[in-house]
């Protein structure tokens, strides 16, 4: 993938970090919370930002 549409997801996948922290925080008045929701989101991004890399990489390993 190339690096500008790769930064381009990176970029939309900031949105939800934004507004689901704001929401949890709402929710919790926790850091901690925030700091989960984080963490969650950023899994999840990278997940979906290098997806095609994973496939590739599954590919590779040996099957049981």
């Amino acid at each position: 993938m190339d690096f500008p549409r790769l930064f381009g997801k990176a970029i939309v996948m900031i949105i939800p970090t934004f507004v689901g922290g704001g929401a949890v925080w709402h929710i919790f008045h926790s850091w901690v919370a925030v700091g989960i929701w984080v963490v969650i989101v950023c899994i999840v991004s990278l997940g979906t930002v290098f997806r095609k890399d994973i496939e590739d990489l599954r590919a590779y390993l040996p099957r049981r």
